[in-house]
């Protein structure tokens, strides 16, 4: 485990990153604001309410402590808003930008979308104006981003896409061999709910480690592959409307 203050420079960053005001974290926190900056500044949490703090951002611990790595790291995961409506108002320059996150070179973008090399150009230097890439010599590009970002929950991007892909993703009837879906529903006490919360975390890091470790096999050997996993508190509207009104 990174040290507390490395941590907390790390949440100080993501905060701003995320648009967070302390006023907002602290009235979740059932603190004062001033409590809550005196807190930072004498770099005074207990493990319990650094814990609290990654819970309201929707970011686990192991999470933030990877981005404690370096100042970069924060910078690399997680885009501004402004980078993040650059991207939505443009679903090309936004094409762009994912593919490349997934290895994809220059040459393999234009010869299977429909890009010519100009405007593919045009585009790569509005990323790199963007601070979103750097554009080396024979339109080479190196990211300057992580590859797993993580999207603001609120922001542009998602507010803008999230239920359309939600939707798409789901119009199948999964009934092919690489293909799954599992509706299970049940009563779980706190602990099996906090468990299984955290194997969930622990599995999707496992997809983002196979992606990382397929970015070097060749575009032709690799299909786009989705995963959406969803779980929350819930009783089905057909048992729901029997139960007894409290």
């Amino acid at each position: 485990m990174y040290k507390v203050e490395q941590i907390l420079n790390t949440l100080k960053k993501i905060f701003k990153n995320k648009g967070i005001q302390y006023k907002d974290l602290a009235k979740k926190l059932g603190i004062s604001e001033a409590a809550l900056k005196r807190a930072f500044s004498e770099k005074k949490f207990s493990f319990e309410r650094i814990m609290q703090i990654c819970d309201i951002i929707e970011m686990d611990l192991s999470q933030v402590s990877r981005m404690a790595l370096s100042e970069e790291a924060v910078l690399k995961n997680v885009l501004s808003i402004q980078q993040e409506i650059l991207l939505a108002d443009n679903p090309r320059l936004l094409t762009l930008f994912y593919l490349l996150l997934n290895g994809w070179t220059v040459n393999q973008f234009i010869s299977h979308y429909h890009f010519s090399l100009p405007e593919t150009i045009k585009m790569l230097i509005t990323l790199e104006k963007n601070k979103l890439i750097n554009l080396l010599p024979n339109n080479k590009v190196k990211l300057v981003t992580a590859r797993n970002i993580i999207w603001h929950k609120n922001g542009p991007v998602r507010a803008k896409f999230e239920h359309m892909l939600k939707q798409e993703l789901l119009q199948s009837s999964f009934d092919q061999e690489n293909e799954r879906l599992h509706l299970v529903s049940g009563e779980l006490s706190a602990l099996s709910i906090a468990l299984i919360t955290k194997k969930s975390d622990e599995f999707l890091r496992y997809y983002q480690d196979l992606v990382e470790a397929d970015l070097s096999t060749p575009t032709n050997q690799k299909h786009s592959y989705a995963m959406m996993l969803a779980m929350r508190p819930w009783i089905a509207s057909i048992i729901k409307k029997q139960k007894k009104e409290r």
